[in-house]
Formats: structure tokens, sequence, C-alpha cells
């Protein structure tokens, strides 16, 4: 019969595969430490390269809005990507290579749920970069920064 711990806030956090050496190795850097570093190295070369581009071919000014729109939108969706899986692998790297498994536990929980959050916060940063949304939504009014105003209302007295 199981036995539950209810103190722990996660449950059997880690596969069993993960126990096992050359499993656990190749789950960690092959699934999360590998696909976040290429991530980070392929959008940091796109955004080298569109840049570069742009110095060279200086005349087509409506090509390089489009390209800037794309640059600004990989800008916003690698960063919500990469802001919670960097610490992360950088904190199973550590673990990988000799780190006691005590140190750093809080904050990989934290950052395992991050992982997870970031995943409901892309579709409102796709919808962001919609411009007949844009256009349509009065992004101030959405978030309740500006109150819509009212006009005077005049009564006898």
């Amino acid at each position: 019969m199981d036995t539950f711990d209810y103190t722990v806030p996660v449950c059997n956090d880690n596969p069993c595969y993960v126990n096992d050496l050359i499993l656990g190795i190749w789950d960690s850097v092959v699934n999360s430490i590998l696909p976040t570093f290429i991530i980070c190295i392929f959008s940091l070369i796109i955004l080298i390269r569109v840049h570069y581009q742009k110095r060279r071919v200086v005349n087509t000014r409506n090509q390089w809005r489009k390209q800037r729109k794309m640059a600004i939108q990989l800008i916003f969706n690698s960063t919500l990507y990469l802001i919670p899986n960097i610490p992360l692998n950088v904190l199973m790297l550590a673990h990988l290579c000799g780190l006691s498994e005590d140190v750093g536990i809080e904050a990989q929980l934290e950052f395992d749920f991050l992982c997870y959050f970031a995943i409901f916060l892309y579709p409102l940063v796709c919808l962001g970069f919609i411009s007949q949304l844009q256009k349509k939504i009065q992004w101030k009014r959405l978030f309740l920064l500006l109150r819509p105003q009212r006009n005077p209302i005049v009564a006898p007295q």
C-alpha cells in the first residue's frame, strides 16, 4: 500500500527512470538543457543576421518593418521560454556535475512551476502581435490603467 506525504510540495516530481544514471543524464541533457541552449543560440543568430542584413540593404523600408516585427516577436517568445528554463537548466546541470541535491531545491520547484505558467502566457503574447486586434482593443482599458472618461450629468435642482 502506498503512503503519501502531504507536506511535500510536489508528489514524486521526478520520473522513475531518472534514478538510472545513464537514462537520467540522457533525459536531462537531451530533453531540457540542449533545447534551451539551441533556442538561445539560434535566436541570437537570427537577430544578428537581421541586424547585419539591415545595415547592408538600406532602401527597402517596407520589408524591414516586417522583419522588425518578426524580431520583436522572436524576442518576446524566446524570453518567455528562456526566463524560467535557463535557471532550471543551470540547476540541473549543477546537480549532474556533482552539486548536492539539497542545494537549490526550492528554486528548482519554483522554476519548474514557472515553466508551466509560461505555457498559459503564450496565447496572450501571440494575440498582442495581431495588428487588427491591436487596433480594436484599447489595451489601457483592458488592463485598467485608465478609466473611461464619464460625461458629467446635468440635472435640474
